[in-house]
């Protein structure tokens, strides 16, 4: 279809995910990274001492991926960081651009949906082995990430896989290799759902339980970091 079609097409299926719930504070930023500035969006539900900073990378623009960012802002109390990006090296700038201008002393989160999923444990693997920012929590969500190396040290992870992904073994069988490699890991199957449900958890019930349940986690996850 012509890039008319296509954006009167995300239009349409923007407005079936409705506004998502309200948040006290919501600001654009750009991130700058070696080829350009990255379009993200910080998403803020106290001003005081939230329980951490959660990266939240996606392929989808900013406005698609609002609702849901939302309401894990909202669930977790974390400030969420939408980011949309594409490459690995770019995922692992937004890291260390969010240790240093956001996170401070707070615990980072990586996270993402699909191809997000993907960059969020590409990012970790590639904090872990430069040294890098210290990353507390990573949420794969249906991750299509297969990756060949090892797994050990990587921080406390909860993937989440939707019955009706076609891939989703592929993606069982990550979080297996994690659990091996002796990494804490909580898998979380939602049935009935298909991939990309994330992004329409406000709609779906099924789908914001799952985003709640995974909030839970986090916020157990990140509990000791701030004692």
């Amino acid at each position: 279809m012509s890039q008319t079609d296509d954006r009167r097409q995300l239009a349409v299926v923007r407005e079936t995910m409705g506004d998502g719930p309200r948040v006290p504070e919501v600001r654009d930023l750009a991130i700058p990274t070696a080829e350009e500035d990255l379009r993200a969006r910080l998403y803020r539900v106290t001003t005081t001492h939230p329980p951490g900073v959660w990266i939240w990378f996606h392929a989808e623009d900013l406005e698609g991926a609002d609702p849901v960012c939302r309401l894990m802002a909202r669930a977790s109390g974390c400030d969420v960081l939408s980011v949309a990006c594409r490459l690995a090296p770019d995922a692992y700038c937004v890291v260390e651009w969010a240790a240093r201008e956001l996170a401070q002393d707070l615990p980072l989160v990586v996270g993402g949906e699909s191809a997000g999923g993907a960059l969020a444990a590409a990012a970790a693997l590639q904090a872990r082995g430069a040294d890098g920012p210290s990353i507390a929590a990573q949420v794969l969500v249906h991750p299509l990430f297969d990756a060949d190396v090892d797994m050990s040290g990587l921080p406390a992870t909860t993937v989440v896989l939707a019955e009706l992904d076609p891939l989703r073994e592929e993606d069982a069988a990550y979080a297996r290799r994690l659990e091996d490699a002796g990494v804490d890991v909580a898998t979380t199957v939602c049935a009935g759902l298909k991939q990309g449900f994330w992004c329409w958890a406000n709609r779906l019930d099924r789908g914001r339980a799952a985003v709640e349940d995974v909030c839970a986690r986090l916020r157990r996850t990140l509990a000791p970091t701030l004692a």
